[in-house]
């Protein structure tokens, strides 16, 4: 199941811990730096699957910018997480733009029987 936080302070990703969905006591984002943003992470995952989609998508991208808070919700890391009713099986929180999980390693995890 594909989720999306459509909230306006993205409670879910902050429930979830990813990176800059914390609040502070004001209520306004914690950015957590320019790493959280584009890392070394982000170098490795373009290394080792190409750029051959991204290069691909570039062309035909249109910006999805949120309507409310739109620079604070863009800069919301996401992950992924695979959950056996309320059981935790998996979870990876992206560190930076690019740094997903892999997909073969949370098909694996969801399918195991």
């Amino acid at each position: 199941m594909l989720f999306a936080d459509e909230s306006e302070q993205a409670d879910a990703y902050a429930a979830a811990g990813t990176r800059n969905a914390r609040r502070d006591a004001n209520g306004k984002q914690v950015f957590e730096g320019l790493e959280s943003m584009w890392s070394k992470r982000t170098n490795a995952a373009l290394k080792a699957r190409g750029r051959d989609d991204l290069n691909g998508i570039l062309k035909a991208y249109k910006p999805l910018m949120p309507k409310e808070n739109a620079m604070e919700r863009a800069l919301v890391q996401g992950g992924a997480f695979v959950f056996d009713g309320s059981k935790q099986l998996y979870a990876h929180t992206d560190f930076s733009v690019g740094d997903h999980a892999d997909l073969n390693e949370v098909l694996r995890v969801a399918l195991r029987r």
